[in-house]
């Protein structure tokens, strides 16, 4: 069963420009070159480069973002691009923290920064906390679809 959520988007006033991400309890890179930092009431995403230029388009950008990403079964899908998550077993925040965005109505996206990570690293933000007014202005909203996620020892074994 998923959950869609609505995914309040948040552009800077000011090219640059944004907040700290905060303290996070982990980071996990999934082999993909892909950074994750998991945080209180939120999750981060940290790209390589090969992949930064397309995604901030899809998420970011104004024009063909996608009616919905989805979070779950060890996923986010964000259009056709499809980014492993941190295994649930490891990292056991990540299960604690889509739990949270099930029970919130409205989560928020925007890019924060973090000064562990170089000079320039922006971090793509989803929130269950609204972003500072000070940075950020809202524009269109997007969907968030959280699905259950699969239980362990469910499936069916191949014999």
């Amino acid at each position: 069963m998923a959950d869609e959520k609505i995914l309040k988007h948040h552009t800077a006033y000011f090219r640059g420009w944004c907040q700290a991400f905060g303290d996070f309890s982990d980071s996990a890179d999934t082999g993909d070159g892909i950074t994750w930092l998991l945080g209180p009431q939120r999750i981060g995403l940290i790209l390589p480069v090969r992949l930064k230029k397309g995604i901030y388009k899809k998420v970011l950008g104004a024009k063909n973002r996608p009616l919905a990403i989805v979070l779950g079964h060890g996923q986010l899908h964000i259009g056709d691009e499809c980014l492993s998550l941190p295994p649930a077993a490891e990292y056991p925040e990540l299960e604690l923290l889509q739990e949270e965005f099930r029970n919130s109505e409205v989560l928020h996206l925007y890019l924060t920064y973090h000064l562990m990570f170089p000079s320039g690293v922006r971090i793509i933000t989803v929130s269950r906390k609204a972003p500072m007014v000070i940075f950020y202005k809202e524009i269109d909203p997007m969907g968030i679809r959280i699905e259950e996620p699969v239980p362990q020892g469910t499936g069916d074994a191949v014999k």
